[in-house]
């Protein structure tokens, strides 16, 4: 949202973001302290970036968090309050995950570390150690892995396709 107000000015993108904030917060379900604090926090940020676009909502919607006796400076107008930061470290994911395909099919997806970078022959003895690829990479005669004949890695290492 702070990006396309302050480069691209596409209030329809913003709005978008905002909706993706909004279900995102609305199928949170931890209902701890800690949880509910998060949520909290997701729903004051939330209306700060909704009242430039719809200020007299914003106002409405900030006077009723303001109520509870949480946000910012308390029965401050939300024009007044700090604009949300965000948190690059919050962002990256510990891991990714790796659609694998055999032969051009969809057989299975990998959960992997974010922080490695695999080559597809790393990939392809992952592939091996998965129960759910067994069956497509080992030569049921032998019990011995197939060959792989050509790896196609794609997106980044998100795709990764076995010619076998």
């Amino acid at each position: 949202v702070t990006c396309t107000y302050s480069k691209t000015h596409a209030f329809n993108t913003a709005i978008a973001a905002l909706i993706q904030l909004t279900n995102s917060l609305t199928s949170h379900s931890d209902a701890s302290k800690i949880g509910c604090a998060v949520v909290r926090y997701g729903v004051e940020c939330t209306v700060r970036m909704l009242s430039p676009m719809a200020p007299g909502i914003g106002e409405e919607l900030w006077e009723l968090l303001c109520q509870g006796g949480q946000p910012g400076s308390r029965n401050n107008s939300v024009f007044s309050e700090q604009w949300p930061a965000v948190d690059e470290e919050g962002l990256r994911s510990q891991s990714v995950t790796c659609v694998v395909q055999i032969n051009g099919k969809m057989r299975s997806k990998l959960t992997l570390p974010a922080d490695h970078e695999f080559n597809a022959h790393e990939l392809y003895g992952r592939a091996l150690n998965e129960p759910s690829l067994a069956k497509w990479v080992t030569d049921k005669e032998t019990g011995q892995s197939k060959p792989l004949k050509r790896a196609i890695v794609a997106k980044g290492g998100k795709l990764v396709n076995f010619i076998i």
